[in-house]
């Protein structure tokens, strides 16, 4: 005789981490002398496995994680781990000074980068990630919202793979920001395109990085999620901080962010997993010049019209938006903030008559 019910599953490993999940569904077995075997049910076991794998990756000290079988289902695999390196500073030393201290920098600097997102991107608000703390040196782990979808693609099945959750793009912005700072390749789109986006950056780190005063000697930026461009270890250090510093100064002395007009006829060739586009077959540009980009972004509220045409396939369109500078030049990332089929002209010579027409278009649309 086989009976389904729900039993408390319990597991240490050679570490010396204890797992206890209650309410796993299991199969109790009996046989014609009444002696009795628990499983677990197949589903229930993958589960569970998975997670006590996730939780060994986070937990390398004996400890004890407790937790009912649905919480499990949710998993303990985080996106970003921050580990915090200096005097006395583990788990089961730091003082709650010292607790409040990092909480308090680890908000602040999403919090910087969240604000610029929102207002560069204009999307609605964004969720700060769930804390996962582990043991060691002081770590915590930041996961993305499990029922967030990413706002692009929702609902068209085959970008759903391949679209980037909001929250992950920001933790992506903290990764490739120490390159900005350190004055290396910058290669992420966003804070090539969006001043508002490095200013956000930069504050970020600064008030990640360790303080000279502090007692924290380093930050490691620990990337996890397979969502990530770049998976490298990121070390903050109090240099990083006091580069961090002069450069938002720098930045935030400039009394505007110079920036162009920007008009393009072309069409959609791609849809690219982090809200940009690459545009093919361009006819005209303005303004005019050798190796024009053909990437740009979007800003968020387009996806439904840019998706149509780009499953109309080979539209001409007239795409028009700003480009701003990066690091004294133009970035070649403009950012598109309309869009329009073309006019019926096959080709368009001369600005102010490009112009004249764009304009048309733009009203009977």
């Amino acid at each position: 005789m086989v009976i389904e019910k729900k039993e408390t599953y319990t597991y240490t490993s050679p570490t010396g981490v204890v797992f206890v999940i209650t309410d796993a569904p299991s199969l109790v077995y009996e046989n014609d002398e009444g002696a009795k075997e628990v499983r677990l049910t197949p589903e229930s076991s993958r589960t569970i496995n998975k997670y006590i794998r996730e939780g060994l990756e986070l937990y390398s000290e004996p400890n004890i994680l407790s937790a009912s079988f649905e919480e499990v289902k949710q998993g303990l695999s985080v996106d970003l781990q921050l580990k915090f390196d200096g005097d006395n500073i583990s788990l089961d030393k730091s003082s709650l000074d010292t607790w409040n201290t990092i909480i308090k920098s680890v908000k602040k600097s999403f919090d910087f980068i969240k604000k610029a997102y929102e207002q560069a991107r204009e999307v609605r608000q964004i969720k700060s990630p769930i804390v996962v703390p582990a043991k060691g040196s002081l770590i915590i782990g930041l996961r993305s919202h499990p029922e967030s979808t990413p706002p692009l693609f929702e609902g068209i099945e085959e970008f759903d793979e391949s679209a980037i959750k909001s929250e992950i793009q920001i933790l992506q912005l903290l990764i490739d920001g120490n390159d900005f700072i350190n004055e290396e390749k910058v290669q992420n789109d966003l804070l090539l395109s969006y001043p508002e986006v490095r200013i956000g950056v930069i504050k970020a780190i600064e008030a990640l990085a360790p303080q000279d005063s502090g007692q924290i000697h380093e930050v490691k930026i620990l990337p996890k999620s397979n969502l990530f461009f770049k998976k490298d270890v990121i070390t903050l250090t109090k240099e990083t901080h006091r580069r961090a510093s002069k450069l938002r100064k720098d930045l935030e002395s400039k009394s505007e962010q110079e920036h162009r007009e920007v008009i393009i006829v072309g069409q959609i060739d791609a849809l690219e997993r982090n809200g940009s586009m690459r545009i093919k077959n361009i006819e005209y540009n303005y303004p005019v010049f050798k190796n024009y980009p053909t990437r740009a972004l979007f800003q968020d509220h387009l996806w439904k019209n840019i998706v149509t045409f780009f499953e109309e396939k080979n539209t001409r369109l007239v795409f028009r938006g700003v480009e701003f500078k990066f690091n004294g030049q133009w970035s070649n990332r403009p950012i598109i903030k309309s869009i329009q089929k073309a006019p019926e002209a096959t080709e368009v010579k001369d600005l102010a008559l490009a112009k004249s027409k764009m304009e048309d278009v733009q009203e009977t649309n």
